[in-house]
Order: structure tokens, then C-alpha cells, then sequence
């Protein structure tokens, strides 16, 4: 009977300390696993948050690049444009190629007053006319001097 009271004893002495170990043990693992879960997200949108400011700067640098892309694009046909109109006239085909040549123009058309095609790089499109609706014909009607457009779809 005394051996049977001492391994009551000495389990009850063992369980209750091991069972509150167990317990805190646990307790303190959820903490720190909280605690380790939550730093690796921070750092996670950290990582994150820096990616999209690299990407917005990157944007907006390249969109004022266009834009700059833009304006000299404009100015170097504002300028092919200036020439064109001091040799009103004098155009033919050939000229229109050597001044292609010279600004790096692609194609340059010259048109008469009732929307036909004189002249032309490559000596393409002569004869073609400008018809009601078309980009040529509204700025023909417009009155306006000069005109530089957006790159058209197909072209």
C-alpha cells in the first residue's frame, strides 16, 4: 500500500509540473510564431510597397521621356514644314526626297488646293484625293497653317 501511495505521489509531483510546462511551453510557441508571422508580412509589403514606387518612378520617368520624345518630334517636322513652305512652288518629287533625306522623314506629301496629290516621296499616292471625313480634307477645310497629328493606325 505504501509503494502505491509513493507512484501516486511521485506522478501526481511529475504530471502537474510537466502539464504546466507543456502548457506555457505551447503558450510562448504561439506567441513567438504570432510575433514571427506578422515581421515576415511587414517585410513582405515592405518589399512590396518598394517594388511599386520603383515601378511609379520608372512610369513616370518614361512618360516624360515620351512627352520630351514627343516635342522634338514636332518641332523637327515644324521645322521640315518651314522649309517646305519657302520653296512654295519649286516642289517636285525629287526635292521632296532630298528634304526627306535631310530631316529623316519617312513620307512627305504635297498637295494642291482641291486636296490632290502633286508630289510625293517615292512619287506614291499622285493623283489620290483627299476625301470628305479624312484627316487631309478636315485640315484642308480648317484654315489652319499647319497641323501635326498623332501617328495614325495605319501608318
Amino acid at each position: 500500500m505504501v509503494k502505491d501511495k509513493l507512484k501516486r505521489l511521485d506522478i501526481k509531483y511529475f504530471l502537474i509540473p510537466f502539464a504546466v510546462l507543456l502548457f506555457l511551453f505551447a503558450l510562448l510557441t504561439t506567441f513567438v510564431i504570432r510575433d514571427r508571422v506578422r515581421e515576415k508580412y511587414r517585410e513582405f509589403e515592405d518589399a512590396a510597397i518598394s517594388i511599386v514606387d520603383g515601378y511609379s518612378s520608372m512610369l513616370s520617368y518614361s512618360h516624360e521621356a515620351y512627352e520630351t520624345i514627343s516635342q522634338l518630334l514636332d518641332e523637327k517636322l515644324r521645322v521640315a514644314l518651314q522649309a517646305l513652305a519657302l520653296i512654295e512652288g519649286k516642289a517636285d518629287g525629287r526635292f521632296l526626297e532630298d528634304l526627306a533625306t535631310r530631316f529623316s522623314l519617312d513620307d512627305i506629301y504635297l498637295y494642291d488646293k482641291e486636296g490632290v496629290i502633286l508630289f510625293s516621296t517615292g512619287n506614291k499616292y499622285i493623283g489620290w484625293t483627299a476625301y470628305e471625313g479624312h484627316p487631309v480634307h478636315a485640315f484642308m477645310t480648317s484654315g489652319e497653317q499647319m497641323l501635326i497629328e498623332d501617328i495614325r493606325q495605319d501608318t
